[in-house]
């Protein structure tokens, strides 16, 4: 009996061995050879890409499916440059997008090189990895943005290609300390609550509301100047106060820092340092008595 025939017998039945493993495998499969040729794909792989064995062999068929170089990849593969962690592709699917990991191993058989390429479905993980970020970027206390997230959309605004501009304000409830003295700090998180549910109804999608700190809040109206940003907040605390007007002996009220920016005007605006301007004209709002908006230019007095 001829050797070599046994030997190569022996190899295509170790190939089809292996390609009926990777068959029951709960990932994509795909194997090509060194010309980089189709010659396996599992039954996993089209039920992820949705597509029939008629699409899938031949040259370059996967290439407008994929939307990604595969022969870039596959050189890598064959070359030992593919990185470990491999590679993230997004599908669109007309309303659907489908999230896939690719990565790249080589094998070789029978004097000859394949590349084993493993695609993995992450789309649950990717939407759970969504959705922490964006929990990642709220105050859990009032669902409002934390200094992460509100840093985070004050530099896309800023950066914007079209930049719009904007009004900062800054914001700080008067005497907060004795609503916690006198009734206890969750009764305090509660006023924090409400004031926060009564922003959002008032703010537009286009506006920015976060949690700097304590009982400090930021507000960034997109496109509007300091007198209409004044009357949103005016409304907000007159909402608040209604609130808690038979709760507590004192109306509840805030002090304001209020200052209008233009990026196209503007040289290298930075979050922090208009935070920071708009927290000192807070601070000249608290002097002059409380309850109270000052701009560089103006005051506005709450009733």
């Amino acid at each position: 009996m001829n050797t070599e025939s046994t030997n190569k017998n022996s190899s295509n039945n170790l190939f089809e061995t292996y390609c009926c493993a990777y068959n029951e495998l709960e990932c994509g499969i795909l194997i090509y050879d060194e010309n980089h040729h189709i010659v396996f794909a599992n039954d996993k792989l089209f039920k992820y890409l949705g597509i029939g064995e008629k699409n899938i062999y031949g040259d370059n068929s996967l290439k407008e499916i994929l939307d990604i170089d595969i022969d870039s990849i596959l050189d890598k593969v064959l070359e030992g440059r593919m990185e470990e962690r491999g590679i993230e592709i997004r599908i669109q699917r007309g309303a659907d997008l489908k999230c896939f990991l690719i990565t790249g191993k080589l094998l070789h058989m029978n004097s000859s090189a394949y590349v084993i390429l493993t695609i993995v479905d992450t789309t649950p993980y990717k939407a759970k990895e969504e959705n922490l970020l964006c929990r990642l970027e709220l105050d859990l206390a009032t669902k409002a943005l934390n200094k992460y997230g509100l840093f985070k959309y004050m530099h896309m605004l800023i950066n914007a290609k079209d930049p719009k501009p904007f009004t900062i304000c800054m914001l700080d409830f008067d005497d907060f300390k004795k609503i916690n003295d006198s009734y206890g700090h969750l009764t305090g998180d509660d006023v924090l609550k409400i004031f926060a549910d009564t922003s959002r109804k008032n703010i537009r999608n286009s506006d920015i509301f976060g949690r700097y700190g304590g009982e400090e809040f930021v507000f960034v109206f997109s496109n509007i100047g300091t007198d209409k940003s004044a009357k949103i907040i005016e409304r907000i605390q007159n909402e608040v106060k209604g609130h808690f007007l038979n709760i507590f002996p004192d109306a509840v009220s805030f002090s304001v820092g209020m200052l209008y920016v233009d990026p196209a005007k503007e040289a290298r605006l930075n979050s922090k340092e208009l935070i920071c301007e708009a927290d000192k004209l807070l601070y000249k709002a608290k002097d002059r008595g409380k309850n109270r908006i000052v701009t560089p230019v103006k005051e506005y007095l709450f009733i």
